[in-house]
């Protein structure tokens, strides 16, 4: 729906032998994972042993005065019961 390109956690696409990494896929649009995509999708494509890209280990930053970062489960996930955790809100 978005024009985005759907690729599983190698970067490959629904094609075969096709690869996209980056910004037209459907991952979070942020440099480190457009390089570790295409970092995995040329070594998939290679035959060489990989270790899938897991959306919940992406770190994410927002450079401001504090920074803010995030990586994870979402807040809502432990409200619903679906993780066990504890939300914890720092003052700014």
């Amino acid at each position: 729906d978005s024009g985005h390109i759907r690729v599983n956690r190698v970067s490959r696409t629904s094609v075969p032998n096709i690869y996209a990494a980056g910004d037209c896929t459907t991952l979070m649009p942020l440099a480190s994972v457009a390089s570790m995509q295409g970092r995995t999708a040329v070594f998939h494509a290679l035959g060489d042993v990989v270790i899938p890209l897991e959306s919940r280990r992406i770190t994410a930053n927002i450079f401001t005065a504090p920074e803010i970062a995030t990586i994870g489960w979402q807040e809502k996930d432990i409200a619903a019961g679906l993780i066990n955790g504890i939300v914890h809100k720092l003052p700014l």
